[in-house]
């Protein structure tokens, strides 16, 4: 696999669009915090809620300047 195509696919991967950015970050946030209230007795509950607000993050911060232009256009 050549460098173009491993970078397009990451860029695909990991710079959403600004609706799948916030349909992602919002609920994978919410649930880490549920998760640091609540201590739930399943763990993969909390792996999978610290896995995706990673996740959540790193979209967000690639994805902070399409937000914020989707955002000061009228949604």
């Amino acid at each position: 696999m050549n460098l173009k195509r491993t970078a397009a696919i990451l860029k695909k991967f990991f710079c959403l669009p600004p609706v799948p950015t916030l349909l992602i970050a919002v609920p994978s946030f919410g649930l880490v915090i549920y998760v640091l209230l609540n201590t739930p007795d399943n763990e993969a509950v909390t792996y999978i809620a610290y896995l995706l607000s990673a996740y959540a993050l790193i979209i967000s911060v690639t994805g902070m300047t399409g937000i914020v232009k989707w955002l000061r256009n009228g949604i």
